[in-house]
């Protein structure tokens, strides 16, 4: 048996002192008493000396981050308010109104954005300049709580990442042959290529050239001027820059002959088909505004100087189009002469069907406007054969020369007289050499439009340009200007 021991009198005097603290800490005290605790625990907590402290530590710690987004707000303010500016003086803010100008300016800091999320992931240089004098002032560790926005542009990078893979293959597979190249006047080349099994296009799209022996990197960009129907490619080359001008060095010096200067065929008698062609990459074709030309009821294509490349297959690719549709429209007339009654109003019920789905454009208006006259040289075979073809009048040609136009002196108007005869007898312009004729002048435009919209009402007209942008706001202001006024409706498009 075991005994509990007694207690003695300091541990009894304590375990007493413990009972009655507690008793009265179990208390609460009275109300005064409280609100003056709670007083004194603020003044402890809270003291000008103890308060500058803290925002001394704070500003240590966040300073780098505060002028970082101090600095990214301020850029974002001044970009969203240049393009707020920009659009809210320009003439589509009469139809849109503030919509326009606030999404420019979302946009145009959305650019920023995109470009700067990528740099929190570039480790070699981040770990470059952690040595430098920049880790003093930038906040390098913040880096991946800021690259979390890099989900939102994942799938638009692997998209491009695809695309160019893409585009490497398919150049790769589209190594065309050259079948004929033409220097014209105006530092012009025209390439005339062999198109690639399943190469398949629309009027008014691009390609893109590659020259391997010039760089094995450079694309450059071509507008198509062969029609969907030809059986070949071309494309018209303005030498301007030094990889047209290298192209066009090659051209004269290995394959030109003295006999034929400005001409080399490929595969016919002569000096150039001693050596093999060049060998020229092609990647495309790529999507253009004209393209979509058939959603309109008329067409208004006008092209500055070379700017007339991008509408020059339009012309041959509707007549090509309506005289398909009038085949089909003869051969379900001669089906229904041989059939019976039920079958016929199959036929022709279904080909009309497929005439109103194969185009809506019904009429076309092309304004060719240059300085010189040699640039006539370039389409030359094209518009007459434009010319020839169309019996029904849908196409109207106009060329416009400024050269002689700013002369206004003696000379211009004895041309425009000996002109007009020449035309008139024989129906070839004495200045292009085509069945156009010449104008020695200057579009008014103003006229020009008001003509098409009295001629085709309540029509929708699709307005192509492709040239200097001074005249591109003249065009786009009166589209505007005359979709208000009238009942036709003009939609501008413009080719960078």
């Amino acid at each position: 048996m075991t005994y509990s021991r007694a207690m003695s009198s300091g541990s009894a005097a304590q375990w007493s002192q413990g009972l009655s603290a507690g008793a009265a800490g179990g208390q609460q005290p009275p109300p005064g008493q409280q609100q003056q605790q709670v007083c004194a625990r603020m003044r402890r907590r809270w003291s000008p000396r103890r308060a500058a402290a803290r925002a001394r530590v704070a500003a240590a710690e966040c300073w780098r981050r505060a002028w970082v987004l101090a600095l990214w707000a301020a850029a974002m303010a001044a970009l969203f308010a240049w393009r707020f500016v920009q659009y809210r003086r320009s003439a589509a803010f009469r139809v849109m109104g503030y919509c326009l100008p606030t999404a420019k300016g979302a946009a145009e800091t959305l650019k920023l954005n995109m470009a700067l999320v990528l740099l929190p992931v570039c480790r070699n240089t981040l770990t470059w300049l952690r040595s430098t004098w920049a880790r003093y002032f930038v906040p390098f560790d913040d880096g991946i709580a800021f690259h979390k926005t890099w989900m939102y542009i994942s799938v638009p990078l692997v998209l491009y990442v695809g695309e160019r893979t893409l585009r490497a293959f398919r150049s790769k597979a589209y190594a065309v042959k050259i079948l004929k190249v033409c220097l014209l006047p105006g530092n012009v080349l025209t390439i005339t290529m062999s198109k690639p099994y399943g190469f398949r296009y629309r009027s008014g799209q691009y390609i893109f050239l590659q020259r391997p022996t010039i760089s094995p990197f450079e694309w450059h960009s071509f507008s198509i001027t062969s029609a969907p129907g030809d059986d070949y490619i071309s494309v018209h080359i303005q030498t301007r820059g030094d990889w047209t001008q290298d192209l066009k060095r090659i051209f004269v010096e290995n394959y030109f002959t003295p006999s034929v200067p400005r001409r080399a065929a490929f595969g016919e008698l002569g000096a150039a088909e001693q050596k093999s062609p060049p060998r020229l990459l092609v990647d495309g074709p790529y999507g253009a505004p004209a393209q979509d030309f058939r959603n309109y009821d008329v067409l208004l294509l006008v092209g500055l100087g070379i700017g007339a490349t991008p509408f020059i297959s339009i012309p041959r690719d509707l007549l090509d189009n309506i005289k398909l549709a009038d085949e089909l429209m003869d051969l379900a007339m001669e089906t229904s002469r041989s059939e019976d009654s039920a079958n016929s109003f199959g036929v022709s019920t279904a080909s009309s069907s497929n005439k109103r789905r194969a185009y809506r454009t019904s009429c076309a208006h092309f304004y060719w406007v240059t300085r010189e006259p040699g640039s006539f040289e370039w389409f030359k075979g094209v518009m007459n054969e434009v010319a020839e073809m169309d019996k029904k009048g849908v196409i109207e040609l106009h060329n416009y020369l400024t050269s002689v136009y700013e002369e206004r002196n003696a000379r211009k108007t004895l041309l425009s007289m000996v002109q007009a005869l020449n035309h008139a007898k024989h129906g070839v312009d004495i200045v292009s050499g085509t069945r156009v004729r010449t104008h020695f002048a200057r579009p008014n435009w103003k006229e020009v439009f008001t003509r098409i919209a009295s001629k085709h009402p309540n029509s929708t007209v699709g307005v192509f340009y492709c040239g200097r942008p001074t005249l591109a706001k003249e065009l786009k202001k009166l589209s505007l200007d005359m979709s208000h006024r009238t009942g036709t409706r003009f939609d501008f498009h413009k080719y960078f």
